[in-house]
Order: C-alpha cells, then structure tokens, then sequence
C-alpha cells in the first residue's frame, strides 16, 4: 500500500485522488477517441462525458451516505466534511447513475444510444481499473484471508472515532466489522483482482 503519493512540506498528493482523477482523464480521453470512431461529434462527447462524470461522482457519493448511514446518523458533521468531499464514494452508485443519465442524454439529444455505449464501455472499464489501483494504494477494498502466495495485501489497524471518517469514507465499511485480528491476517486483494481484467478488456477496445 502507498496512500500518499508524494509529500511537498505540508502538502500531500494522495495516491487515490491522483489515480482516480488520471482514471477519469483517460475514461474522457478513450470515449471521444472511440465516439469519432462510430461518426459521433466531439463536441456533443465532451459535454456529455462532462456532466455524466458530475452525475456519477454525485450517485457514487450519495450510496456511500446511504450504505454508511449508522455512521452518518451519529456524527453528522461528517456529511460536510473534507474527507467526504474527497472521497470518490460508492462505484456502482456512480455507475447507476451515469447510465441512467446517458440514457437520458442520449434520447433528448437524439444520440444514437448503441454506438454511444459501444464508445464508453471501454472508457468505464479503463477508468474502474485505474481507480481500482488507487483503491488498493488507499488500503480498501480487501477480501478475505486466504493463504495464496500472491495474497499479501493487508488492511490497515482499525480506527478510531476521530479518524475513523477518512477510512469509512474511503474504504466503506470499518473493518473491525470482519470479526477477526486483520493486522495479522493475509488478505487477498479484490481490487488488483478487479483491475488487471477491467484494464485488459478496456485496452484491447482502444487498440483494435
């Protein structure tokens, strides 16, 4: 795990917020590049990636609340606070979203709905692999202990109250709830699981 990327003095670039936002850059980048592929406007792309991203970080954010909201519901304050704002939420919240926002989009504008989802079904698998490899940076997503030689991973000590909003934030769930000792326990790693074939089938789209 590396959750900071780099640390300039006070000043710290979290490994997560950089891959998630390189993972949005490279979704925007591979959806207009594959929509010119099936004839559609760069333009009418740009724009509707744009807002389907506002869309997604919005639903992701608002299943995160919902999902924790035993957590919410005993320290509100957190609802507003910066690791919140920060944290990229809930994927299939985001995910939800954006398609029922693209479907949406697509008939008011009169887009053709196929070759739009055949353009940003690659872009979203590229964008969850990246994000992915920030999740596993963050020292979230884990699954269950197994004795794999490839299952190193290991989640972080559990919180405490204070600090306790940047991991649920992140993370999703305090992981004290596993019921076991996690500080010694090997954990196989979901989210480097779910990376390497969201990665693969995104880039063999790009490159065909």
């Amino acid at each position: 795990m590396h959750p900071i990327l780099f640390s300039l003095g006070p000043i710290r670039l979290p490994t997560y917020g950089a891959l998630v936002v390189t993972a949005l850059l490279v979704g925007l980048w591979t959806a207009v590049r594959l929509g010119r592929r099936e004839g559609l406007d760069a333009g009418r792309l740009f724009d509707f990636t744009t807002w389907m991203i506002i869309v997604a970080l919005l639903g992701a954010k608002f299943l995160m609340v919902l999902t924790n909201w035993s957590y919410y519901a005993e320290y509100p304050r957190q609802l507003f606070s910066s690791a919140t704002f920060l944290a990229g939420g809930v994927f299939y919240g985001g995910f939800t979203a954006a398609i029922l926002f693209a479907l949406w989009y697509t008939r008011k504008y009169r887009l053709p709905a196929r070759k739009v989802f055949d353009a940003y079904s690659p872009a979203v698998a590229l964008g969850l692999g990246i994000g992915r490899l920030g999740c596993f940076a963050a020292g979230c997503d884990y699954g269950k202990p197994a004795a794999s030689s490839t299952s190193k991973y290991r989640p972080p000590a559990d919180s405490s109250a204070k600090d306790f909003s940047a991991e649920r934030s992140i993370c999703g769930r305090r992981i004290s709830r596993l019921g076991r000792d996690t500080r010694t326990s090997r954990m196989s790693s979901v989210s480097l699981r779910s990376a390497a074939p969201a990665t693969e089938s995104g880039t063999r789209a790009l490159i065909r």
